[in-house]
């Protein structure tokens, strides 16, 4: 790109992206709109807040009053607890000492004079030439690491222009309910070079005519989903198509009580049908399907890691990194325990769970349940 960047409107008064925007925006250009107008509630919403609040309190040296917290936030018991356990996890895991000349700011404004970008980091310490920030994700969704974060180098591009002597910028993404904390930094030369991509998603997001809708996993993420035409909004065409009042749409609701048990029941009978199709293959030849499509058995080559020869090399060029290559399930273990009949399954398991190889942890998963 060019060594001038491209000046924009300073003016307050101009229409700026949130920096929390970008991450969705970046993969759906035509969900700005949407997430520009949403209010953002519920639950979870005051959920985070509270815990922004719980940590703002910390890092001014004030005392947090708990039962003050889960009444002005109307949390239930055990979304306070939740809290105050994310609360202690954090103060066990995150350093905060920093030298006693840094100077912290706790949710300062920042605006982009280059760029239409604005945002709140939730924390950031100034001790010339370097900055380090930090952002609270309070909820159960993971998210990508910094140096891949378009929120994070947003940030981190508006800190370099407000601090022109700043020669890197570091960044911590806190997630205490996943137990995990992220990292990354950058150099001012690196930061600078952000520019030219978010121009580019900014004005492709802007360009509301042209924008289009993306799905993907991403949409799951996305605070405006549910009133997404293009993820929501083929539920309720669907919803149609099974039967309703003429000339009225379903709502949403409405839309997921008529389609759920249809998308339930069309996932096992799509699996019966791809199984039974396979076995028809196998029996009686190609299924032709249409004039130009037929299903077919066809032979591919596979390759096929021998997991005891690549260990010994793999092991040799990384050493304890090779760890990462490896998964391990407790299916798998059981599995091998009964194939060898050395150890006991379930005294192998209690085995595992003493030396801290087998843990605990929170899951979530969607199923129906009576009323």
């Amino acid at each position: 790109m060019n060594n001038a960047l491209p000046v924009q409107d300073t003016d307050q008064h101009i229409e700026r992206i949130r920096a929390s925007m970008t991450p969705i925006i970046a993969k759906c250009r035509a969900s700005y709109p949407l997430l520009r107008d949403l209010f953002w509630g519920g639950e979870e919403a005051n959920a985070g807040k509270a815990f922004h609040k719980v940590m703002e309190l910390h890092l001014m040296k004030q005392p947090i009053d708990w039962d003050y917290i889960s009444t002005y936030y109307g949390l239930a018991e055990e979304d306070t607890e939740d809290i105050r356990i994310a609360y202690f996890w954090t103060l066990k895991n995150v350093s905060f000492e920093f030298p006693i000349t840094a100077q912290m700011f706790i949710e300062e404004q920042l605006y982009s004079d280059f760029l239409p970008l604005s945002g709140r980091p939730d924390v950031f310490w100034y001790e010339p030439p370097y900055i380090h920030f930090v952002d609270w994700k309070s909820g159960y969704k993971d998210v990508e690491s910094p140096m891949y974060n378009l929120q994070m180098k947003a940030y981190a591009f508006m800190l370099w222009e407000r601090y022109p002597d700043v020669e890197g910028i570091s960044c911590s993404i806190v997630q205490p309910r996943l137990q995990q904390v992220k990292t990354g930094s950058w150099e001012r030369g690196e930061i600078k070079g952000f520019a030219e991509a978010f121009q580019q998603i900014i004005d492709e997001c802007l360009d509301v005519e042209n924008a289009e809708f993306t799905t993907g996993a991403h949409c799951s993420d996305c605070y405006a989903c549910m009133m997404c035409p293009a993820f929501a909004g083929e539920i309720q065409t669907f919803s149609q198509l099974l039967g309703g009042i003429d000339g009225e749409d379903d709502d949403l609701e409405t839309a997921l009580r008529k389609t759920l048990p249809v998308a339930k029941a069309a996932k096992t009978v799509a699996n019966k049908i791809e199984s039974v199709a396979k076995t028809f293959v196998d029996q009686f030849g190609p299924l032709r399907l249409n004039e130009t499509k037929v299903y077919a058995k066809r032979e591919k080559d596979q390759e096929k890691v021998n997991p005891e020869k690549a260990l010994g090399k793999l092991g040799e060029i990384f050493g304890r990194d090779v760890m990462q290559c490896i998964s391990i399930s407790k299916k798998s273990i059981s599995d091998l325990a009964k194939s060898t009949d050395k150890i006991d399954v379930s005294l192998l398991l209690e085995l595992l769970r003493g030396i801290g190889a087998i843990s605990s942890e929170k899951q979530f998963r969607y199923e129906e349940v009576k009323r």
